[in-house]
């Protein structure tokens, strides 16, 4: 009988949709080692760990909704999920309060729901009574400022609304004393966490908009010229940028960045790591140059900077303000995006992955790493795609392996068959539904062809270094990609699990908050290398400055099932 991997690839070969260009090359760990920090990381006590000035600490796990250490001033911290394998959280501490909230590198706000907080018809909006909500004390300061944020992409769209304060924030033991956050007191979308802790870069902050908004609009009878916009915005950044961003300018951590990965823990722990978030530098035993380091994009200055404001400059500003702003800082990176090559399937690189437009055309394809997004939304093209290579049904039997890889900079990211597969109309292994849709196509600000959530974080590491964000040119923003994943044996597991379970097998849907004891265990936190050598391309935005939507938390389930039709071709 042909395989399916050889059946697959001639069907798609056939059908004019996939390249015939030389593969490039495939990169994952070596067969059954991963790295020391993802092995070590489950023994971590809940307090964590300091030793030679490094914190490491856990997070907390709660039952899930689905949504659309310190060494030379390295902190690591160590991310669980959610029992449905849909939410990761870490814990800070605001006020004295220790709270545990959603990490998203979609958006880049921290806010947190108040214990008043209600739904749209008055219900909780929290998933579960015992998700600690924040209580105002004696250190919170009411800054009287609206906060409203959006969430999403437009088939599901999701809001908060609260106000802004400050209160003091600790993280793994370093506090930033009176941080602007949100407390929230109404939202559409039940959350599985106390709050959410973004940390994308800071032009896109509803919060620093609104401090910059603010000192705009006091400075009345004085006209707003590039210089003072910029001087404003960079003063208003010094007291109101999200917490990583204060953090770094402070001193208190080594390098502008942060690593990430996530874990998995259903339908089966074999080989599943748990997750680990290192603020500072690389995590121990990763070295620089085991990453696949690629730019992120540059926008117009003036579409970053002006795009996010709580309101637009007034009719104070200089006729040439977009331009005075760009000859002073010309470009700013704006979200999570670096180029990508496209979308493997069974080893095979689908062609005409992005409908053209002025955006792809432009930049070509590009992605935006989002960990507040359970899914892999995908273009429409790609949907059609999968859809169209079949003949028959949408029958999505979980024992059958989907082999997906995202390309980047001529090598392979492939995402493990479990990653993918979630439960789906039934709580048996004979009906799953992939973790996989359409994102919406690229327009100004939001210029991505692809929004890639959890499943790929679970199966790579990813390292997301700002530099400086006032000179780009001097020290760009970029990510590092390291696969943890060996396709070879993620499909033999995969393959094997299901074999073995057949039908009998119910998904769990929630896992009770693990017991925590503390224990001393040897330090897996070393400093690592903090810069990449990488060189930055800037490809600027022509378009005019408009509203930008933020993006996380967003999922796309109904639109799923689409997929499914590729799996008769396996």
């Amino acid at each position: 009988m042909i395989s399916a991997l050889v059946y697959s690839t001639l069907a798609l070969t056939q059908a004019g949709l996939a390249l015939a260009a030389p593969e490039p090359m495939p990169t994952s760990m070596a067969r059954g080692v991963l790295p020391r920090f993802l092995r070590e990381a489950h023994m971590l006590p809940e307090r964590g760990i300091m030793e030679d000035g490094v914190i490491t600490m856990p997070v907390r796990r709660t039952k899930g909704q689905g949504r659309k250490a310190k060494r030379q001033n390295i902190v690591q911290v160590p991310i669980a999920d959610d029992g449905g394998d849909e939410d990761y959280g870490i814990a800070l501490n605001i006020g004295g309060q220790t709270l545990t909230f959603l990490l998203d590198t979609g958006s880049s706000d921290l806010w947190a729901a108040s214990k008043s907080c209600a739904g749209p018809s008055g219900e909780s909006c929290v998933t579960d009574k015992s998700i600690p909500l924040y209580s105002p004390t004696s250190t919170f300061q009411n800054l009287s400022q609206p906060l409203i944020l959006n969430y999403g992409t437009s088939d599901d769209e999701t809001y908060n609304d609260g106000t802004i304060g400050t209160d003091n924030v600790t993280l793994a033991g370093m506090t930033q004393s009176q941080q602007p956050f949100g407390v929230i007191t109404t939202g559409n979308d039940p959350l599985s966490f106390s709050g959410l802790f973004g940390v994308g870069f800071p032009f896109i902050s509803n919060i620093l908009g609104e401090a910059v908004s603010t000192a705009l609009n006091a400075s009345t009878g004085t006209q707003i010229t590039g210089e003072s916009f910029v001087s404003t915005y960079m003063q208003a950044m010094a007291s109101s940028a999200p917490l990583l961003n204060r953090l770094a300018d402070a001193g208190k951590i080594k390098s502008p960045m942060y690593t990430l990965t996530l874990q998995r823990e259903v339908p089966t722990s074999v080989g599943s790591n748990a997750g680990v978030l290192t603020i500072g530098g690389l995590p121990s035993g990763i070295s620089n140059d085991s990453l696949t380091w690629v730019p992120v994009r540059q926008y117009d200055s003036s579409l970053v900077l002006l795009s996010n404001l709580a309101t637009p400059v007034n009719k104070q500003a200089s006729p040439t303000l977009a331009k005075d702003i760009e000859s002073i800082i010309p470009t700013l990176p704006m979200v999570w995006e670096t180029a990508i090559d496209g979308l493997y399937l069974e080893g095979t690189l689908l062609k005409n992955s992005s409908v053209n437009t002025t955006f792809t055309n432009q930049y070509g394809l590009s992605a935006l790493f989002d960990s507040g997004t359970t899914d892999l939304l995908l273009t429409a093209n790609d949907i059609q795609t999968l859809q169209g290579v079949s003949q028959s049904g949408a029958s999505t039997p979980c024992a059958v392996p989907l082999n997906l890889a995202i390309g980047i900079a001529g090598k392979r990211f492939p995402i493990n068959p479990f990653d993918i597969w979630g439960p789906g109309g039934g709580s048996t292994s004979a009906n799953c539904t992939p973790s996989l849709g359409p994102n919406d196509p690229p327009t100004v600000g939001q210029a991505f062809s692809y929004l890639l959530g959890d499943p790929f974080f679970k199966s790579n590491l990813v390292a997301f270094y700002w530099g400086n964000l006032t000179d780009q040119a001097s020290d760009p923003a970029r990510i590092g990609f390291l696969s943890t994943t060996n396709a070879q044996e993620a499909d033999s597991t995969f393959s094997s699990f299901w074999k073995s379970v057949g039908t009998t097998l119910s998904f769990q849907t929630a896992n009770a908050v693990p017991t925590y004891t503390t224990i001393n265990v040897a330090n897996p936190v070393s400093a690592g290398t903090a810069a990449a050598s990488a060189a930055s391309s800037s490809v600027s935005s022509k378009s005019g400055a408009t509203s930008v939507m933020m993006t996380g938390l967003g999922t796309t389930f109904s639109a799923t099932m689409a997929i499914c039709a590729i799996l008769s071709l396996l």
